[in-house]
């Protein structure tokens, strides 16, 4: 018997506009924290058999692909030059979610 942990695909996905920066999950992610960081996600990933270097590998291979793929998600989805800069660096992206210390 194989034991994997995986992931429901993109069920919580609603890149909405926000009042702030902050961002934060309904949900706990650790402790009494909430809130949508990188951070946050390296202090859980021992609770999902990741190491630190696991969790950043994953950081840093989800960033480049964001990056790369951008125009052409944007693209697909027929967003306009308004809301591809609305989503970048806000809903995507934003520096409150990727601090990471």
């Amino acid at each position: 018997m194989v034991s994997a942990l995986t992931l429901t695909p993109a069920y919580d996905i609603c890149p909405q506009g926000r009042a702030s920066n902050e961002a934060s999950q309904a949900i706990r992610i650790t402790g009494s924290n909430n809130l949508s960081q990188l951070k946050t996600c390296l202090t859980a990933a021992h609770n999902f058999l990741l190491s630190e270097a696991q969790a950043h590998a994953i950081f840093d291979r989800l960033t480049t692909a964001i990056k790369k793929h951008w125009n052409e998600v944007c693209e697909e989805a027929e967003l306009s030059e308004i809301d591809r800069k609305l989503f970048w660096g806000g809903q995507f992206l934003n520096p409150f979610s990727t601090v990471v210390s």
